[in-house]
């Protein structure tokens, strides 16, 4: 048999993406006729194999084969198989007792429903049930209880056995035939290779916790590993990489630039697509030493050495810190009459946070999920509304269409205000946004009687006012809008509103 029986090996290094990871190991293998072999996980990428010989720089690796053998582990697996039928029988015993249970309930309420005669009996049957009904549901919450247990260990045995015996428990034998002069061919060689390989990548998570009236963010960043190479990767020196390093290879064509008629579609009727929704992950922790590299197109993480089991999900702490943040209500009150919780955090340099789960929290309460994903030197955060803080759109004037020709224009008016209140006990700073009216032709005019008269923004979209609002604690503040739009008769118009 060509390569090695007996090996020491042993997982230098691991650079995990989102999607993979490159692993590097170091292996004593022996060489038979100028020919050693080493095994590869399954998920192994083959084509990007590395191999170095690190005894000589005279021997090199002039070709590479493979093989994949089949592993099995007779005794474990008939050993799993009893298991599996041992829990099933015990499965059934339960699922006969709660249909049992379910029985007797239904004839204790069957009678608690009969008529009786006598006043007396009535009071007697109907506290004879309450009593054994109570019981019977203690009882059958307890079953209901071991039954989830025992289809929970069922689906662990039975996903053992499906690994034990599916293509994951098959093993690549790599051959790789040596070049150089005979003397510096040895019997046992010190080889280090390196590749890349599907099923073991991690993933961030964060929590969020803001502190509305310390001005503080708790932030803090996970990663979560999972790799299923089939062997641990104990004290191996590892790297997380923000995303993948080479995203495309190639420039995309550029599209022709194409100017012709406009085809009026047909009428549609549009809707809204459902919200997905996120399911919490829980894993072990465990808090590394950090170091982060900056790359060209993404960030790298060195954690130092750790031990990453195979099979499990385990967690590490990459950051925790707290941030003084800027916290004010965000108010759209043409689309909402409720007040959004912001947070905005200022960094000293570029910070990158590639996506990932993260749970929000509002004074230690947890308050939903969702994806978290920033970079660059600033950083703003959404903690759901205050139900303090509200809103209102009243409507005091609307002209739209052909009322009021001036000159053969037709003329379009609206006059509302906003009224925001604020019920809290403290004053409060809000972001108050609202549309700017936006003109696609040059016949159109448009005038601005009232506006109210408020700080502006530095940073806001160009299709909005932006204005910073002070409202003092159990205070109501009404703004005024009055805006009129004029067009020439013939002309069809979308108002917008």
């Amino acid at each position: 048999m060509l390569g090695s029986a007996e090996a020491t090996k042993v997982v230098e290094s691991a650079l995990l993406t989102p999607k993979s990871t490159t692993l590097w190991i170091r292996e004593i293998v022996t060489a038979e006729n100028g020919v050693i072999s080493f095994d590869l996980p399954p998920q192994a990428i083959i084509e990007t194999l590395n191999i170095k010989v690190l005894e000589s720089q005279n021997v090199l690796v002039s070709a590479v084969s493979e093989e994949w053998l089949e592993e099995r582990h007779e005794k474990e697996l008939q050993e799993l198989i009893e298991r599996i039928k041992l829990l099933e029988r015990e499965r059934d015993t339960i699922r006969a007792s709660q249909e049992i249970v379910k029985s007797e309930i239904e004839a204790w309420k069957e009678q608690s429903r009969k008529r009786y005669n006598q006043f007396h009996d009535v009071l007697s049957i109907i506290e004879e049930a309450r009593k054994r009904l109570e019981e019977l549901y203690r009882k059958s919450l307890e079953i209901d209880y071991n039954l989830k247990a025992k289809n929970e260990q069922l689906d662990q045995l039975n996903h053992r056995l499906k690994e034990m015996t599916g293509d994951k428990k098959k093993t690549r034998k790599v051959y790789c035939k040596l070049f150089g002069s005979l003397q510096d061919i040895s019997k046992e060689i010190t080889v280090r290779y390196g590749f890349a390989m599907k099923e073991a990548e991690w993933r961030p998570v964060y929590r969020l916790e803001l502190f509305p009236l310390e001005k503080r963010l708790s932030f803090i960043w996970e990663a979560e590993i999972n790799q299923r190479s089939g062997f641990e990767w104990s004290n191996v020196d590892l790297t997380l990489a923000t995303s993948e390093p080479v995203k495309f290879l190639e420039p995309p064509e550029l599209p022709p630039w194409i100017i012709e008629p406009l085809h009026r579609p047909l009428k549609k009727t549009l809707g809204m697509a459902p919200l997905a929704s996120r399911e919490a992950v829980e894993g072990e922790v465990q808090q590394p030493q950090l170091y982060e590299e900056e790359k060209g197109t993404f960030s790298i993480y060195h954690l130092g050495q750790h031990t990453i089991p195979s099979g499990r999900p385990i967690r590490l702490r990459l950051m925790k810190e707290d941030w003084n943040v800027q916290v004010r209500y965000l108010v759209r009150p043409f689309v909402s009459p409720w007040a959004f919780i912001q947070a905005k955090v200022n960094f000293d340099r570029p910070f990158q946070a590639p996506q990932g789960e993260g749970l929000f929290f509002l004074d230690g309460t947890f308050i939903s999920k969702s994806t978290v994903s920033f970079h660059g030197l600033s950083g703003i955060f959404y903690f759901g509304t205050d139900p303090q803080v509200s809103s209102k759109l009243v409507m005091e004037e609307k002209q739209t269409g052909k009322r009021g020709f001036i000159r053969g224009k037709q003329t379009f008016l609206w006059k509302w205000y906003y009224e925001i209140e604020n019920a809290h006990s403290f004053p409060v700073t809000l972001s108050f946004e609202e549309r700017r009216p936006q003109l696609r032709d040059e016949r159109i005019e448009i005038k601005f009687i009232e506006l109210p008269a408020l700080k502006a923004l530095e940073e806001c979209p160009p299709d909005r006012w932006c204005w910073e609002v002070s409202v003092d604690a159990r205070e109501k503040k009404i703004f005024r809008f009055s805006i009129q739009a004029e067009a020439p008769e013939d002309m069809e118009i979308l108002p917008g509103w």
